[in-house]
């Protein structure tokens, strides 16, 4: 695989390669440097994506939109809707959602979704 890296990005990562060597600091922290700056510029380019959070209980998530549907028994169409509308809770792993079933309880009860 070959990588296309412009002047621009070779000099930044020198200079913070140069940085941390003369601030005394471990490869470690450089390298968790690096991973917070790499963080950070794919939070600016994919803001809306969701957090994921583990759940306050040890309870085993429910995968995927059809389990959710099968559970409560309700639509695809109506658990879209509720989603898009910040009414159920859930995370979201690639192209996977994860639903708590506490928390969906709580959020169709009435209680503010998590």
């Amino acid at each position: 695989m070959n990588r296309i890296t412009t002047i621009e990005q070779k000099s930044n990562l020198a200079e913070l390669a140069l940085s941390m060597a003369m601030s005394g600091k471990s490869w470690d922290e450089f390298t968790d440097s690096v991973a917070d700056k790499v963080a950070n510029r794919l939070i600016g380019i994919f803001p809306d994506k969701r957090e994921v959070s583990p759940c306050a209980t040890d309870e085993k998530p429910l995968r995927g939109v059809r389990a959710l549907c099968r559970h409560y028994g309700i639509s695809t169409a109506t658990l879209n809707k509720m989603m898009k509308a910040d009414k159920i809770p859930f995370r979201q792993v690639g192209n996977r959602y994860l639903f708590y079933p506490s928390e969906v309880d709580v959020a169709l009860k009435g209680g503010a979704a998590v």
